[in-house]
C-alpha cells in the first residue's frame, strides 16, 4: 500500500527533480543539520550513521553500506558531533566528496 500512494503522489507532483545521494555521518538520530539539507538543500540520503554508533563502525560494514548505497557520490558530516578524525580510516580512499557541515 505505501508504495502504492508513493507511485501516485510522485506521478502527480507538478516538480520532478533529481538530487545527488549522500551517506552521512554523525549527528543525532534525527540532527537537524541534515533535516534541514533534506527540506532546503541539494541531496538525496542514503544511510544515516548517528555519532552514538560510529564506534561500531567497521570496514566490513561500510563496505555493506557503500554496496547499498552504490549511487551515493557524496559522504555528509556533522562536524559539530563528529570529528574529521574518527572516520579518516574509512573515508581517506574513497572518491567521493566529502561535505562537512
Amino acid at each position: 500500500m505505501c508504495r502504492s500512494i508513493s507511485e501516485i503522489v510522485m506521478q502527480n507532483l507538478p516538480i520532478k527533480k533529481s538530487y545527488s545521494t549522500s551517506i552521512d555521518l554523525g549527528g543525532t538520530h534525527y540532527p537537524d543539520k541534515f533535516t534541514n539539507e533534506i527540506i532546503h538543500g541539494k541531496y538525496a540520503f542514503g544511510t544515516i550513521i548517528p555519532s552514538y554508533n560510529i564506534k561500531f563502525l567497521n570496514r566490513v560494514l561500510f563496505n555493506h553500506i557503500l554496496k547499498r548505497n552504490y549511487m551515493a557520490d557524496s559522504i555528509i558530516i556533522d562536524t559539530n558531533e563528529l570529528k574529521m578524525n574518527d572516520v579518516p580510516h574509512l573515508i581517506s580512499n574513497l572518491d567521493m566528496e566529502i561535505i562537512r557541515i
